[in-house]
């Protein structure tokens, strides 16, 4: 049994990727951009630690303040959806 299956998954690896790509996929990833992520990079990074044990009411330090900025992109994110995300 466990032969069979390690005979069918090199078959399963070689499966060719669809020759269409999904236009709305294309555009999701046209929107990415080095400097977009180096700006997200760097506000963590302006929060000094992140660390679980770090202050967690802070407006500007620490994994509190980190938390809160993330939770605010994903609620952009959601917005931006038209409410299909969901943040909680």
């Amino acid at each position: 049994m466990l032969l069979a299956l390690g005979l069918s998954v090199p078959a399963l690896a070689q499966t060719k990727p669809a020759t269409t790509p999904n236009p709305l996929i294309l555009k999701m990833v046209e929107e990415i951009s080095e400097k977009n992520l180096r700006d997200d990079i760097d506000k963590l990074v302006s929060f000094g630690t992140r660390h679980t044990l770090s202050d967690t009411k802070s407006k500007k330090r620490g994994i509190g303040a980190s938390r809160n900025w993330v939770e605010g992109e994903f609620r952009k994110y959601s917005k931006a959806s038209g409410g299909r995300l969901k943040v909680e």
